[in-house]
């Protein structure tokens, strides 16, 4: 496996996280023998976050004077930090991230997890839910194949981590870390993928997660059936053509995955309340 670099949108930021190559994401005794108990790294520094998932055996992180342990546990090292690293029997994944504001205020979530993880290490216990992703990514990663499922399920690990190392955000409940995360996945799938069929089933796979489950989360949050979601996201990028292109009717219908143009003027009148060149014609006026 090379390097490979996700990015995503979690409440108000942009993640961008970063899978090094193999040998150095697998932390575990194929790549960190056991005949070397210590395995002292050179002192350095990376301009993201590093993070560690230490899910077997412990990590020393010395940064000068300073040493920050952990034992099955997590810990975050701010950019450009100097350390160094000895694991100790140490099994687990190391990655990198950083995280960006989508809005000028640098408000809500984004505040609250850069004041936890800006200034120094920051330690956190493994959650069942941050164990299971990491574990998942694991998995991906080392197979070779399924790397559809990483970005999604690192959305996941990161909604969960971030909900964890917030003090303020870890107040809310289980249920509501794992929503954030599984909404993020629907919406990207569904942003993916919206001018091809799109199942429950094949859904609930992104998610780990059975076809009810998910057909309930939708339903809950969006108000609607899956179908009816996709069907929105599909007239919406149709609005979006009608105003800013010339395309015809016909095409546009089909670029977003209407076989019968007949079912996309009615489901669009149904939405918009006008026929699809009406809304065009309206909006061009204006």
């Amino acid at each position: 496996m090379q390097e490979r670099t996700y990015k995503f949108q979690l409440s108000n930021m942009r993640v961008t996280a970063v899978l090094p190559h193999l040998s150095a994401f697998l932390m575990d005794k194929r790549y960190a023998p056991s005949d070397t108990v210590k395995r002292i790294l050179t002192v350095h520094q990376h301009a993201s976050n590093e993070i560690f998932f230490i899910t077997r055996g412990s990590l020393a992180v010395y940064c000068g004077e300073d040493v920050y342990r952990t034992e099955e546990g997590g810990i975050i090292l701010p950019p450009r930090y100097y350390h160094y690293t000895v694991p100790e029997g140490a099994e687990g994944y190391v990655l990198n991230f950083s995280i960006e504001p989508l809005d000028l205020e640098k408000t809500g979530l984004f505040e609250q997890v850069s004041a936890c993880i800006a200034q120094k290490p920051f330690c956190f216990q493994l959650t069942e839910d941050i164990r299971f992703y990491v574990k998942k990514i694991g998995e991906c990663v080392e197979k070779g194949d399924r790397d559809e499922d990483v970005p999604h399920l690192l959305a996941l690990l990161f909604s969960s981590l971030f909900h964890t190392v917030s003090p303020l955000a870890s107040k809310e409940t289980p249920a509501a870390t794992k929503r954030d995360g599984y909404l993020v996945t629907i919406e990207d799938y569904i942003a993916r993928h919206y001018c091809e069929p799109i199942r429950l089933p094949e859904l609930a796979a992104e998610l780990f997660l059975c076809p009810r489950q998910v057909s309930r989360i939708i339903m809950q949050e969006y108000g609607c059936s899956l179908s009816e979601l996709v069907n929105r996201r599909r007239l919406n990028v149709a609005a979006s053509l009608l105003d800013s292109t010339n395309l015809s009717v016909a095409e546009i219908a089909s670029s977003v995955g209407y076989l019968q143009e007949s079912h996309f003027y009615a489901r669009f009148r149904k939405l918009y309340g006008i026929s699809p060149l009406a809304f065009r014609d309206e909006n061009r006026k204006k």
